[in-house]
């Protein structure tokens, strides 16, 4: 797997980056959480405030669109609540840790 940066925006309000990528791979597409490792790892920044929103697809091309959130510091529960509840269990227990 190859992630390539394409844009990157800053949101001082959010206290957040935005970050649009390209990624390639080579069998299936890659789950949220290695495309989050790949990210974190990409950035330097922690994996905990990396936040995946969306991968995007094309049929028979081996490439994907790649969406999402690098937050500055720990707001990310206040911000991405309802879509980590959304998008899984694993997710969901980890902002309620982060709540209480």
């Amino acid at each position: 797997m190859n992630m390539e940066i394409i844009e990157k925006r800053k949101i001082p309000l959010l206290e957040r980056t935005e970050i649009v990528g390209e990624l390639s791979y080579e069998k299936e597409t890659p789950s949220r959480e290695a495309v989050k490792k790949t990210l974190a790892e990409l950035l330097k920044a922690d994996g905990k405030l990396v936040v995946v929103r969306h991968i995007y697809t094309q049929f028979g091309f081996k490439k994907a669109k790649v969406l999402a959130n690098v937050y500055d510091k720990e707001v990310i529960s206040n911000v991405e609540d309802v879509f980590l509840k959304r998008i899984g269990p694993k997710n969901q227990e980890r902002a309620e840790e982060k709540k209480g």
